[in-house]
């Protein structure tokens, strides 16, 4: 936005906007300048679910291309390098990934079944590990995978959470993962040794409300968004003795939310 307009954010206007047409509810977005990934879930398991822009021109975006991927269409993605990461509720393909390195020709290089049949509901890569939260189900709730080759994802990890695993957020040493449970709102992993991740603390927060969203802010600050028109600050600093400080109504469910620039929070709510 400053780029584009030199302007305020505390003030931000619509530049530019894109339809992906009937039938199709967008559901996340990545940008690499000049490219945006639109994910989204389409009435009709024919329509497409990925949609790729040119947004060098912010107030006109280029469609470049689509992709379908099948019914249930593409609830997050998250992108590292070359490489977009998906999750959806195709019960054949809960995890895919994606060649970004031409965006006009952005393709599927791999498509995994995970085990039982719960939703791919969020997924975050940093580095060369992948995090994917499922719904609630016999399987686990988060599996870690090794993608060093992006293209054939490893599994190195899998935990159990009580609930749907909503979010996640990461430091250079803990994931930390909000869920929908009412004892283990946050539940955070040691992944120092990304091939050998292992459990280390989860955090109740005591509101009896399922959390939605998570940011992290360096060095050690979570805000947590719940369905309870709120956003929580939490003391992350030892991930091994979290404590919450604060929280905010918000009027709405706190969907997403992420820290962008200086001492700012971008929080997206239900709130019309």
């Amino acid at each position: 936005y400053d780029t584009f307009l030199g302007g305020d954010w505390t003030a931000p206007v619509t530049v530019g906007s894109a339809d992906l047409g009937p039938g199709n509810q967008g559901t996340d977005v990545i940008v690499r300048y000049p490219y945006a990934f639109v994910s989204g879930v389409a009435a009709s398991a024919n329509k497409p679910d990925l949609f790729v822009y040119d947004v060098s021109d912010p107030a006109s975006p280029q469609l470049l291309t689509t992709l379908d991927i099948g019914s249930d269409g593409i609830n997050t993605l998250s992108l590292s390098g070359n490489f977009l990461y998906a999750a959806s509720s195709n019960d054949a393909r809960e995890l895919m990934v994606f060649d970004t390195a031409a965006p006009a020709s952005t393709s599927l290089i791999a498509a995994l079944d995970m085990s039982g049949d719960a939703d791919g509901l969020t997924v975050l890569a940093k580095d060369d590990l992948l995090a994917v939260g499922r719904a609630e189900s016999s399987a686990s709730e988060v599996v870690l995978y090794d993608v060093t080759d992006p293209a054939s994802p490893s599994g190195v990890g899998s935990f159990n959470v009580p609930d749907a695993v909503n979010d996640f957020a990461a430091s250079d040493e803990y994931l930390f993962a909000a869920s929908t449970s009412e004892t283990e709102d946050i539940t955070a992993y040691d992944i120092r040794n990304p091939i050998v991740p292992a459990f280390a603390a989860a955090y109740d927060l005591e509101d009896g409300s399922p959390d939605l969203s998570i940011a992290f802010d360096p060095p050690g600050t979570l805000f947590v968004g719940n369905a309870a028109n709120q956003f929580v600050t939490v003391d992350a600093s030892d991930p091994l003795d979290m404590r919450m400080l604060s929280s905010v109504e918000t009027g709405g469910e706190v969907r997403d939310m992420a820290c962008l620039t200086g001492n700012l929070l971008f929080v997206g709510t239900n709130n019309s």
